[in-house]
């Protein structure tokens, strides 16, 4: 009886298919490989094989990649499509995510975007096989196993681009000029035929860099994959796109290249061009919209009030004539960028002699991005840093300040609105009230 219903079952599940061969230039077929490489240390590790063969020539693009990424994917691609000398009208994919993302309610495909605008910028359709199909790209599946046995197996693996060099010359000198044993001709010869017939590649190459999107946050800076980076300052608050691609980071505002940056090897890193920050520096109309006389309730009061950086009003300390007289005497001082240059121990005296100056006698606003555990660091001796910070405690408010919001010092003192997200350091005098 088991003999009997084996007989049976064997009839009712046999499955038939029909050959079919391509019309020259009109398909090829593509699929993926992996190949397993044991290190000299024993360790296993994994190289992937990027195939694309003609459907009427049998002629056949190969290379080994250490990933199998978009942006690899797309570069084979490229890079196929230059050596086989043009573009096949249709390539044949199965199900991969590269190619096409899910299905719709009625099952039709919902193609991976980025991969369709390739798909189009090189003039080929993307068409998939069935679900769980993968006899219906015979030409490429078959032509794995051939790599496999004819130029693998026994194969000494040192690197992957020696092994591109070798496969190429093994594709010159051997697979594609094989007679193939389905239309018994010299696979060049019938590549030959089908070069005309390929579509021609476009006078520029696709972009293949990984692409995204960030905003850029009032300090000029936007953040990608753990790191911080910095842009014009005309980009403030913008969505800027971002192309990335063998460790170089381009960002764009609409057409505008704003920056190029190498990416850096660890997480954690500010990368800037300093001439971004010198240029928001010398901007005037930013200068009039943050601090002109419209913002400033100090200056609306009458207060005498001075914006510099650090670095300039040391320059000015150090003038042996006026010795910076000027902002000794004004109402309020704010103080900016104190942690972007370090300072000498010179420098470091003459500053720590003004605050002392103006302490208890009139505000100053000390902007940083620095934090207190850094100022010794900073000003280059742990004595000064260590009498600038007893300054501040007891009549300063010492944190961050926010756009929008107003703070209360100990002594009923008032700020509101300065200055983006930096730490801030506020002497104020005890007896007076002084907005800004």
């Amino acid at each position: 009886m088991k003999r009997y219903v084996r007989t049976i079952k064997e009839r009712e599940t046999r499955l038939a298919y029909a050959r079919f061969e391509t019309e020259p230039g009109h398909q090829a077929q593509f699929d993926w490989g992996d190949f397993q490489v044991e290190e000299p240390s024993g360790r296993t590790t994994t190289v992937y094989v990027f195939m694309i063969v003609l459907g009427f020539s049998r002629a056949a693009h190969v290379e080994f990649l250490e990933r199998c990424t978009l942006e690899s994917f797309m570069d084979g691609h490229i890079r196929a499509f230059r050596y086989l000398q043009g573009v096949p009208a249709e390539i044949l994919y199965d199900n991969m995510k590269y190619v096409v993302v899910g299905r719709d309610e009625a099952g039709k495909p919902i193609f991976n975007a980025e991969f369709l605008h390739f798909a189009h910028h090189y003039g080929f359709r993307l068409r998939l096989c069935p679900p769980y199909s993968p006899w219906t790209k015979g030409k490429v599946e078959r032509p794995i196993d051939y790599l496999r046995e004819r130029f693998w197996r026994g194969y000494g693996f040192s690197s992957i681009g020696k092994t591109n060099e070798d496969v190429l010359v093994w594709l010159d000198e051997t697979a594609n000029r094989r007679v193939h044993g389905t239309h018994h001709r010299p696979v060049d010869e019938r590549w030959r035929e089908e070069i005309p017939r390929l579509g021609p590649l476009p006078a520029s190459e696709y972009d293949t860099s990984l692409k995204v999107f960030r905003k850029v946050y009032r300090d000029c800076q936007l953040s990608f994959n753990g790191n911080r980076y910095v842009v014009p300052h005309r980009a403030v608050g913008q969505r800027v796109m971002l192309k990335a691609k063998n460790g170089q980071l381009r960002i764009y505002q609409d057409q505008d290249l704003l920056a190029t940056y190498a990416e850096p090897a660890t997480k954690k890193n500010l990368v800037a061009d300093p001439r971004f920050y010198e240029a928001l520096r010398h901007d005037k109309e930013q200068i009039r919209r943050k601090y002109g006389r419209s913002k400033g309730k100090a200056c609306s009061h009458g207060v005498r009030v001075y914006f510099t950086t650090m670095q300039t009003l040391i320059g000015k300390l150090k003038e042996p004539q006026s010795k910076g007289k000027a902002y000794h005497s004004a109402g309020l001082v704010i103080v900016d960028e104190a942690g972007y240059l370090p300072v000498d121990s010179r420098e470091a005296y003459l500053f720590f002699q003004f605050i002392s100056y103006r302490y208890e006698k009139s505000s100053t606003i000390l902007t940083s991005n620095k934090s207190f555990g850094d100022w010794q660091e900073l000003f280059g001796d742990a004595v000064i840093a260590s009498l600038l910070r007893s300054r501040g405690y007891g009549t300063a408010y010492i944190g961050k300040w926010h756009l929008g919001l107003e703070w209360t010092t100990k002594d009923g003192s008032k700020a509101e609105n300065y200055y983006g997200q930096d730490k801030a350091f506020l002497t104020c005098p005890p007896l007076k009230t002084v907005q800004v």
